[in-house]
């Protein structure tokens, strides 16, 4: 497994975090795809500059810090728990290990997230709209391994793991989790 690849798939879990915070000028989608734009060649880069001004987007919504983080790493959570694997059943291949790993990773944060929002309700509202989302971020990975879906997600699916572990909301959007667990 090489390095980028990992790096990249550790942005991919990022880059679906945001996709339901929708309000301003422009979508999630928009910003992120304008980014990587800004790095031709480089997916990993493009991934973390995409990161960033996500993360700085959710900053600045104007309401309750805790509420928005919650929101955020519920979106997040969803994406990851069942939105890829959704998509890589639909290409048949299982990742289920990799969501039960990724569940594991996050358990405290739900239950944080959960003092805030309605966990269950913002699940449901990100998991209903987000299967475009993670496709196509499935495909940026995939794009990047020179393979299709099935490959992606069967990188996915022989690193889970690891790629939990690696994509933990405090390391892809540090400053966010800081609001979701300040005291």
């Amino acid at each position: 497994m090489g390095s980028d690849r990992l790096a990249f798939a550790h942005c991919l879990v990022a880059l679906l975090l945001l996709s339901s915070i929708a309000h301003g000028q422009q979508t999630p989608a928009e910003i992120r795809d304008s980014v990587h734009r800004k790095h031709p060649g480089d997916p990993v880069a493009g991934s973390q500059a995409a990161n960033a001004a996500l993360e700085d987007r959710a900053l600045s919504e104007q309401v309750n810090p805790r509420q928005r983080a919650a929101s955020v790493f519920l979106g997040y959570y969803a994406k990851n728990t069942l939105s890829i694997p959704r998509v890589c059943s639909a290409a048949g291949i299982n990742i289920e290990s990799y969501a039960d790993q990724f569940e594991r990773e996050h358990r405290s944060l739900l239950a944080v997230s959960s003092k805030y929002v309605n966990a269950q309700a913002a699940i449901d509202r990100v998991n209903r709209g987000s299967l475009a989302d993670a496709t196509t971020e499935l495909n940026r990975l995939a794009n990047s391994m020179n393979t299709d879906i099935k490959g992606a997600c069967s990188f996915i699916q022989q690193n889970g793991k690891q790629l939990a572990t690696g994509a933990h909301f405090s390391k892809i959007v540090p400053r966010v989790h800081a609001q979701l667990v300040a005291e």
